[in-house]
């Protein structure tokens, strides 16, 4: 008998519920079950850990700093009602407790000479050891800007920038065609940004 190692907690039946719709689509084996049962869990724990109490002043900072992070504070003060000092404290304690996790600046892809946008939906053979070892093969390859383990037909979603076909041509071949666990792989390339961080509004 194999337990789940995960404390009891009232989000279980609802997990359980999620879990079984999730099995029943996709007929998964008993190996991939427990490694999306687990990555599952980590979210809803992760979620229960780090619940923090947000009023609507915060809401309106995290939207303004979402659009520019490099607006002053006394703009933002005006835009959402409160003093300089108080936005100035409040973007404090957002910081101290993550809920803002870091400030980027997001650079055109053209200007840094990776102008194509490529969107990738991968399927690998069954196994939690697997996911694990294609997971690092991801981490290690700058193309990759954005991977997310998913629910569905595909295992993983990927978000690529490189600077030509040819260049993710390569990519394909060393990341997919000569990985034996990769099953297969759908490619599609974005012809325009609609809504996204560089996209004008």
């Amino acid at each position: 008998m194999i337990a789940f190692r995960a404390p009891l907690n009232p989000a279980h039946p609802v997990l359980a519920l999620r879990l079984t719709i999730i099995v029943l689509k996709n007929a998964w084996s008993f190996s991939h079950i427990l490694a999306t049962y687990r990555l599952i869990w980590s979210i809803y724990e992760n979620k229960m850990t780090k619940t923090v109490e947000l009023d609507s002043f915060d809401h309106a900072l995290l939207r303004e700093v979402q659009i520019n992070n490099q607006t002053p504070a006394r703009i933002l003060a005006e835009r959402v009602g409160l003093s300089q000092s108080a936005v100035l404290r409040r973007l404090r304690r957002l910081r101290s407790e993550r809920i803002i996790t870091a400030d980027v600046s997001i650079v055109s892809p053209e200007i840094l000479g990776v102008p194509v946008t490529v969107h990738v939906l991968v399927s690998i053979e069954r196994g939690s050891r697997t996911y694990g070892e294609f997971s690092r093969r991801l981490q290690s390859r700058p193309e990759v800007k954005q991977a997310s383990y998913v629910t569905g037909g595909a295992d993983f979603v990927l978000h690529l920038q490189v600077e030509s076909m040819a260049a993710y041509a390569a990519f394909a071949r060393e990341v997919f065609h000569d990985d034996p666990n990769v099953s297969e792989y759908h490619t599609y390339i974005a012809m325009r940004e609609v809504v996204g961080s560089t996209s004008k509004r």
